[in-house]
């Protein structure tokens, strides 16, 4: 190893890679268009090298820019400089002061049949910072800051269960998710490191009530009756009602419901009742109760019967213990019904 390739080392690997994180193959002088040159850790004017850039550097000066030359020494590139810093050797380390981004993200809460959108829920207006420690920068006099790329994943979509989103962030074609302080400012989970999320998409369902009401007294508590529950995506449901009773489904995707009675099993009483409900993140539950009287003296045994089999519904009020279960992905749930005409009287 001779005195060139020590140099050379110092000048392109270690003093780029301390400074900037980065060799200096990978960076590239831009002193065609830039507005200031700093000159740090060399001198170009007695090591100008193949590239010609002590020249540039007096081109970039010709037409405005102004240049920062920090040496101990003035001679040499210090002699034209618009700004000279004359460091003690082995203390410019103290003039650097590198602004890192932070970025703030919060969690959200969506329901079923709802779309996820990140930058409109989990991005709050005061998102992107940069800081040296404790100190924000100033872009007054600073200038501009690089412009941020957020990659999300999973990406936004109708997230059908509580989600954890992770942020990976660059400049330009360079990945700098490692240099980058995540802050959430709710609970304050998943910040950084590995394995981290940086957000939460809560994802919820919507409740709705059927309730009965004008049930004949002398069968209030054993009569069936069966309602028929369409909504969002062609959802549909059948669900049962013993006398004034009610049932309740659970985890519906937001929509409108509409609720109309089964009048070939209902046959005594007035036909043609119904009625709807709007579900979604103003309205979460809904009740939609049906009245009518019967008009016929036949009535069905205690025998005569309709049970709900899908766990997405919950008991009559007042009934036994209630169970509530996820409507099963690609299948209407509560639509499993068991059924016992009786014998008429």
């Amino acid at each position: 190893m001779n005195c060139g390739s020590i140099c050379n080392v110092v000048s392109s690997v270690i003093a780029p890679v301390t400074t900037v994180g980065v060799p200096k193959f990978y960076m590239v002088q831009d002193l065609e268009h830039c507005d200031a040159v700093f000159v740090w850790g060399k001198n170009p004017k007695t090591d100008d090298g193949p590239a010609g850039i002590y020249r540039r550097i007096r081109a970039a000066q010709a037409r405005g820019a102004k240049v920062v030359v920090i040496d101990p020494r003035k001679t040499g590139a210090g002699e034209i400089a618009d700004l000279w810093v004359p460091v003690i050797p082995g203390s410019d380390g103290a003039l650097v002061r590198v602004f890192l981004p932070e970025l703030t993200y919060c969690d959200s809460t969506i329901y079923l049949g709802e779309t996820a959108d990140y930058a409109a829920e989990n991005v709050p207006a005061a998102h992107v910072s940069w800081k040296h420690g404790g100190t924000a920068a100033d872009e007054r006099t600073m200038g501009a800051p690089p412009a941020l790329t957020e990659r999300f994943s999973p990406a936004a979509g109708a997230l059908q269960a509580d989600t954890d989103v992770t942020a990976a962030v660059s400049i330009g074609a360079m990945d700098v998710t490692a240099y980058v302080t995540f802050v959430n400012e709710g609970d304050g989970h998943g910040n950084n490191g590995p394995g981290a999320h940086q957000f939460t998409v809560f994802v919820r369902g919507c409740t709705l009530t059927v309730q009965k009401r004008g049930s004949g007294s002398q069968t209030a508590g054993t009569e069936s009756h069966i309602f028929t529950v369409s909504g969002p995506g062609g959802l549909c449901l059948r669900v049962a009602v013993q006398g004034n009773g009610s049932r309740t489904i659970v985890n519906l995707p937001a929509g409108t419901y509409t609720v109309t009675e089964e009048d070939g099993w209902s046959w005594r009483y007035e036909p043609g009742r119904g009625g709807t409900a709007t579900l979604g993140r103003g309205q979460t539950s809904a009740t939609v109760t049906i009245v009518n009287d019967a008009e016929d003296e036949q009535w069905l045994s205690g025998d005569a019967c309709a049970v709900n089999r899908s766990p997405a519904c919950t008991p009559d009020a007042g009934g036994a213990e209630q169970e509530a279960a996820l409507v099963p992905k690609g299948r209407a749930a509560g639509s499993e019904l068991a059924y016992d005409r009786g014998v008429s009287r």
